[in-house]
């Protein structure tokens, strides 16, 4: 018997016909159906990965977002996404500490509670904390139903935005089917 395949690309179209010895899919390509049911036992194909810190990673599959941390693993179903984000968020532990101990190690060298190498010491540990919760970091944020995955990340580049394009439209895409 022979089977016959049409995989189309773009504007592109390729044709294959295969005989009844050759048993499989056409090797190189990743195959993305419209449909998610549990009882098809699906092949899990890699749609697209983004490296966002050192040793982390995210690995998004047709049914499965991985998100692999220095320490840890975890897997999310794709039906149970909402979403993904960034977001820029300021540190609010270091900005009001910092806040609250800079203008205290001023009054104590003030009124001479403190020798003025300690409390200047104190005021600049204090205005550099400050400073790194203004300065702030930013935050993914992995929405599910009825709970959110927070992670901090030291850049915001193309390659985590591409992928954060790609996972909502396949999260939309997963939803309606």
């Amino acid at each position: 018997m022979k089977y016959e395949y049409t995989i189309a690309h773009n504007s592109d179209s390729y044709h294959y016909s295969m005989s009844d010895q050759y048993f499989g899919y056409p090797t190189g390509y990743t195959f993305d159906y419209s449909y998610n049911y549990r009882w098809l036992n699906l092949e899990d194909n890699t749609l697209d990965t983004c490296e966002f810190n050192d040793e982390e990673s995210m690995t998004l599959t047709s049914r499965k977002l991985k998100i692999s941390q220095k320490y840890s693993t975890k897997i999310i179903d794709i039906n149970h996404l909402q979403k993904l984000s960034v977001k820029f968020r300021r540190l609010m532990l270091p900005l009001t500490t910092g806040g609250i101990i800079a203008p205290l190690a001023i009054a104590a060298i003030v009124t001479e509670v403190l020798a003025p190498v300690t409390g200047f010491s104190i005021f600049v540990i204090a205005l550099l904390m400050f400073y790194y919760g203004y300065r702030g970091t930013y935050q993914l944020n992995v929405e599910m139903r009825g709970n959110t995955l927070s992670l901090f990340i030291d850049e915001y580049g193309q390659d985590l935005q591409k992928f954060i394009e790609v996972a909502n439209h396949h999260i939309i895409k997963a939803k309606r089917f």
